[in-house]
C-alpha cells in the first residue's frame, strides 16, 4: 500500500473518529441538561413516564385520569410521553388548587404536534379550564390555532377574571415537531408571559386583576374534555404557584430535535418491539409502517460512540415494504434520516426507496459509493448526488441525511449529507420536478416492485442490504442543511 493511500486511509479514520466524539460528546451534554431538570417547588408535576395506569402527580402522589385515545409508554423528549389521537384522547387533572391556582401561576410543559392546525376549527387546546369550546367565561387555557386572517399558526394563552379576559400570543413558524412552552401569570408586575421555545411575549394586565377565577370544571391537558383534541405528544407537564422567570424557565427547558419531524422510527422504542411483523412511528402515525417480511425481535446494542442507538434490526432478515410515497406528501419539500451500519461494501444495495421508475427516490449503495437519486415522471428528470463511504463505515453506524427541495415552476435540488456533512453532494434542475414519489410501493433494505435509479444500478445487481438499521425519520416540508 503506498504513503498517499495510506495518508486518505487515516485522514478518513480521524473523520469517522471526530464524528463519533461529537455525537458522543452531544449526548452528555443533553444527558447534563436533562439531569438539570431539578427546578424545585412545582405544586403539580406530571411526567408521563408511566407505562400503564394513571398519570401521577409527582408533587403530592394525587393522580390524574387518562380518557379516550392515548398511548403511554411513547419517546418523549425527557424520558417517555403520552401520545394523544387528537380525536378524543386527554388527561382530566381534576379540580385541585395545584392545577386552578388563583393568584400568581406558571404553566410549562414540553410537546410534540403532530399536524398544523388548518382553519378556524382547529384550536388544539394543550390546557383548558375553561371547560368551554368558544370564548372563555372563566380559567384559563393554551392553544395552538390557525389565525386566518393572517394565515399564521399561533400559540396563544388566556386568562379570565369574572369575565373580563387578557391574553397574548406568539407565531410558531414550524409548528410540527417538538416545542417547549410556558405561561406565567404574573399580578405581582401587572403581566401575563407565554414564552415558547425561548421567544416570549408580555401582555400587560390591570392591577385590579389580581386574580383568575374558576367556575366549576376539571382542568383538562389535551382539549376541554369534549372537543378541540390535541394532536400529538406531552411529556413533562409542570404548574409553580409562582410566576417562573426567564432563568428559572431556562432550567426546565432542554434541548429538543430539529422541528419538522412528522415520522420516527426507533427500533425496539414502542410502539415498535412487540416482536410483530411491523416498524411503527413512535409518533403515532399509522399511515406508513414498514411491514417486515417475517416477524423479528430486535438486536440490543451497546456502542459508546452512540449511546442514544439501543436497538437495531438485523438485515437482510428484516427487509421490510412500506405503502407508497404519496403518504408521506411528496409533492412537497421533504428531509429523510438514517442510521445504518453495513457488512461490506462490496454489492449494490437499497437503504431505502418511495416511489418508482416514474416519480421515485432511492437511496442505494454501489460498493463503496452511496447515492441519492431523485426524479418525477421518468429517468429525464432524474437528479443524483452521491459520495464515497470510506472503509471505516464497514461495521460503524453512519448517520446519512437526504434533502427533496421542490422550489416551485420545476425547479429542485437535492442534497446528500453523510455522518453530519462531513462528506456531502448535491444536485439540482430547473425543469421537471415536481414530485419525488409515485403511486408505487416503499422498500427499507430492498426495494418495492421497482425504483427510482435502475438506469445507474441494474434491478439484476441489487442484493438485499446486509446489515443494520436503527433509525430512520422523515421531515415534512422541512429542508435540512448542514
Amino acid at each position: 500500500m503506498d504513503s498517499q493511500h495510506l495518508s486518505e486511509n487515516f485522514k478518513r479514520r480521524i473523520v469517522v473518529l471526530l464524528f463519533s466524539l461529537f455525537c458522543f460528546v452531544l449526548y452528555q451534554i443533553q444527558v447534563g441538561i436533562l439531569s438539570g431538570q431539578t427546578l424545585s417547588g412545582a405544586s403539580a408535576h406530571f411526567t408521563f413516564n408511566e407505562s400503564s395506569g394513571d398519570p401521577e402527580n409527582l408533587a403530592d402522589g394525587s393522580l390524574a385520569k387518562i380518557l379516550g385515545g392515548a398511548n403511554q409508554d411513547v419517546r418523549g423528549v425527557m424520558a417517555k410521553g403520552l401520545s394523544l389521537d387528537g380525536i378524543d384522547g386527554h388527561v382530566n387533572l381534576g379540580r385541585s388548587v395545584s392545577v386552578r391556582p388563583t393568584g400568581a401561576f406558571t404553566f410549562t410543559t414540553h410537546f410534540y404536534l403532530r399536524q398544523s392546525p388548518s382553519g378556524n376549527s382547529n384550536y388544539y387546546r394543550i390546557i383548558d379550564a375553561t371547560a368551554e369550546g368558544g370564548p372563555p367565561t372563566s380559567g384559563y387555557r393554551l392553544q395552538i390555532y390557525h389565525d386566518a386572517a393572517i394565515d399564521k399558526v399561533r400559540a396563544m394563552v388566556i386568562v379570565m377574571n369574572e369575565g373580563t379576559r387578557f391574553d397574548t400570543m406568539i407565531d410558531l413558524d414550524d409548528p410540527v415537531g417538538w416545542h417547549f412552552v410556558a405561561f406565567a401569570f404574573d399580578p405581582g408586575k401587572d403581566e401575563l408571559r407565554l414564552n415558547i421555545d425561548g421567544h416570549e411575549s408580555i401582555r400587560d394586565i390591570p392591577a385590579d386583576f389580581n386574580e383568575v377565577t374558576y367556575t366549576d370544571t376539571d382542568v383538562i391537558l389535551g382539549g376541554t374534555g369534549t372537543s378541540h383534541f390535541f394532536p400529538g405528544i406531552l411529556d413533562d407537564s409542570r404548574f409553580y404557584s409562582k410566576a417562573l422567570t426567564i432563568e428559572e424557565l431556562g432550567q426546565l427547558q432542554i434541548t429538543l430535535p430539529v422541528t419538522g419531524i412528522t415520522r420516527e422510527y426507533l427500533a425496539g422504542v414502542m410502539p415498535d418491539g412487540d416482536s410483530d411483523n411491523q416498524w411503527e412511528d413512535v409518533l403515532g402515525a399509522t399511515d406508513f409502517p414498514f411491514t417486515l417480511s417475517t416477524g423479528q425481535e430486535v438486536r440490543p446494542i451497546e456502542d459508546a460512540s452512540f449511546p442514544r442507538i439501543e436497538f437495531a434490526y438485523e438485515f437482510p432478515a428484516a427487509k421490510a415494504t412500506a405503502p407508497s410515497g404519496l403518504n408521506l406528501g411528496s409533492s412537497n419539500s421533504a428531509s429523510f434520516e438514517i442510521w445504518f451500519k453495513p457488512e461490506d461494501l462490496n454489492d449494490n444495495h437499497i437503504l431505502f426507496e418511495v416511489g418508482g421508475q416514474g416519480s421515485g427516490s432511492t437511496l442505494a449503495m454501489q460498493g463503496d459509493q452511496l447515492h441519492w437519486i431523485t426524479q418525477t415522471g421518468n429517468n429525464s428528470n432524474r437528479m443524483k448526488a452521491s459520495v464515497t463511504l470510506p472503509i471505516e463505515s464497514v461495521g460503524a453506524w453512519n448517520q446519512a441525511v437526504v434533502v427533496n427541495h421542490i422550489k416551485g415552476d420545476g425547479r429542485g435540488e437535492i442534497s446528500l449529507f453523510l455522518n453530519g456533512g462531513v462528506i456531502d453532494d448535491m444536485d439540482s434542475r430547473d425543469t421537471g420536478f415536481t414530485n419525488w414519489a409515485g403511486g408505487n410501493g416503499s422498500g427499507l433494505g430492498r426495494f418495492s416492485s421497482n425504483y427510482a435509479g435502475n438506469n445507474d444500478i441494474t434491478t439484476a445487481s441489487i442484493k438485499d442490504f446486509n446489515g443494520q438499521i436503527s433509525i430512520w425519520r422523515f421531515y415534512s416540508g422541512k429542508v435540512l442543511n448542514k
